[in-house]
């Protein structure tokens, strides 16, 4: 996956290949809860994780790309807090799941992946000098 995003890195529209991975992941998750039994899910499984590590290995580069070289140790810390959050959401998803079901939890974690806001991009930095 990363020499796939690598050799897309090339090409002209970065952040577009980002948003249809986003888009990728969402939808396969959202898929793989429609599955009864879990063996058939294994089908889908393969593409819900392509859709993950393309997101996050993509995400990464775009960053230290994005970011000028004063602030990426700063930007990059935050990513990796980030990352570190997921375990803050287990609680109230096994909540969802003892209530609702194991699908209906995954599925909405999976359409509540969120979508591309539009407007434009604001710079938060100033470069001096």
């Amino acid at each position: 996956n990363s020499v796939l995003s690598e050799c897309q890195l090339r090409k002209k529209h970065k952040e577009r290949f980002l948003w249809i991975n986003i888009f990728l992941y969402r939808v396969s998750l959202f898929v793989f809860t429609m599955f009864p039994h879990f063996a058939a899910g294994l089908v889908i499984l393969p593409v819900v994780g392509f859709g993950a590590t393309t997101f996050l290995a993509l995400a990464n580069i775009l960053l230290q790309m994005n970011t000028p070289g004063a602030l990426t140790g700063r930007v990059l810390s935050i990513w990796m807090i980030g990352g570190s959050m997921v375990q803050m959401g287990a609680l109230p998803m096994g909540l969802i799941a003892s209530g609702m079901g194991i699908r209906f939890a995954i599925g909405a974690g999976g359409a509540s992946i969120s979508p591309r806001h539009g407007g434009r991009r604001r710079q938060i930095y100033s470069q001096s000098g």
